[in-house]
C-alpha cells in the first residue's frame, strides 16, 4: 500500500516558486508579444483598407470629372440631333447617330470592406463618409440603368440603332 509522506522538493519550495514565477512571467511576456503583433497587424489592414478604399473613390471621382467635363459637347451633339429631328424627312434615319459614353464606377474594394474585421477599426465618421460616397455610386449606376433605355425617346429621335457603351 502507498503511503503518503509529506511532500517535500528536492531543492526546496523556494526553488519551485521561483521556477513557478519564471515560466509565469514568460507567457506574460509573450502574450504581450503576441498582442503587439496583432496591434500592428490590424492596424496595417487598416491602413490598407483605407487607402484601397481612397484610391477607388479617386478613380472613381476622375471618371465621374471626365463624364462631367463631357456634359456641354454632349448636350450639344444632342441638340444638333434634335435640330437634324426637326428638319429630316420622315424616312430619313441615322445609323450610330450618337455614341454615349458612360463610365462605371466601381466598387470592389467597398464591397470587401463590408465584410472585413478591419472594417471595425475605422472610425464611424470615416466609415460613415465612405457609405454615403459607395450610395451615391450606387445612385449613379441605378440612374444608368433606368435612363440609359428611355435616351432615344427622351430626345426624340429615329435610330437604326440605340448605341451606348458602358465602360469600365
Amino acid at each position: 500500500m502507498f503511503r503518503l509522506t509529506k511532500l517535500e522538493p528536492p531543492h526546496g519550495w523556494n526553488a519551485v516558486l521561483w521556477e513557478l514565477a519564471i515560466v509565469t512571467i514568460g507567457v506574460l511576456i509573450a502574450l504581450g508579444a503576441q498582442q503587439f503583433v496583432d496591434s500592428i497587424h490590424a492596424r496595417n489592414e487598416v491602413t490598407q483598407l483605407v487607402g484601397a478604399l481612397r484610391s477607388e473613390l479617386a478613380d472613381s471621382r476622375g471618371r465621374w470629372q471626365h463624364v462631367r467635363n463631357s456634359d456641354p459637347c454632349t448636350l450639344q451633339r444632342l441638340d444638333a440631333l434634335e435640330r437634324w429631328n426637326a428638319t429630316a424627312p420622315p424616312s430619313a434615319k441615322l445609323n450610330r447617330a450618337y455614341r454615349l459614353f458612360v463610365w462605371n464606377q466601381h466598387s470592389g474594394a467597398w464591397d470587401l470592406a463590408k465584410t472585413s474585421a478591419a472594417m471595425a477599426n475605422i472610425s464611424l465618421r470615416q466609415r460613415l463618409l465612405f457609405a454615403s460616397l459607395y450610395d451615391a455610386i450606387n445612385n449613379w449606376r441605378q440612374m444608368i440603368v433606368e435612363d440609359l433605355p428611355g435616351l432615344p425617346t427622351a430626345v426624340n429621335l429615329r435610330f437604326t440603332s440605340v448605341p451606348s457603351r458602358v465602360n469600365s
